[in-house]
């Protein structure tokens, strides 16, 4: 099992790219700022333009985030399977913060099936 941890910025941005095919087993969000901030995850199958990302590859929209809170998507048994090149696009909020600037820090954790 591996993890990954990203900086989420406003910026829609692949974030996950698997390598083989894989199986995510835990995606957290933390909210790491004084304000509510929103995060957005696309799962995304191989060979999408980043300009066609969009609502239909949409998997969690706008969740909301209060301040210096943690949102974990899955646990248990429950996982996301992803074949060769497929992708997890992240994308959240700035409220109170410079643009480009992490608003939101995401950790996956992946295993190879």
């Amino acid at each position: 099992m591996s993890i990954q941890t990203i900086e989420v910025t406003d910026t829609i941005t692949s974030s996950f790219t698997s390598v083989s095919d894989s199986a995510i087993t835990v995606i957290s969000l933390c909210n790491h700022t004084t304000v509510t901030q929103t995060a957005s995850i696309y799962l995304v199958p191989a060979g999408t333009p980043i300009g066609e990302v969009g609502n239909k590859n949409i998997f969690i929209k706008d969740l909301e985030i209060i301040p210096d809170d943690t949102f974990i998507v899955y646990q248990g048994s429950e996982k996301i399977i992803l074949e060769n090149d497929d992708q997890v696009y992240l994308v959240a909020s700035a409220n109170g913060m410079l643009p480009g600037e992490s608003s939101v820090t995401a950790i996956i954790s992946y295993i190879g099936v």
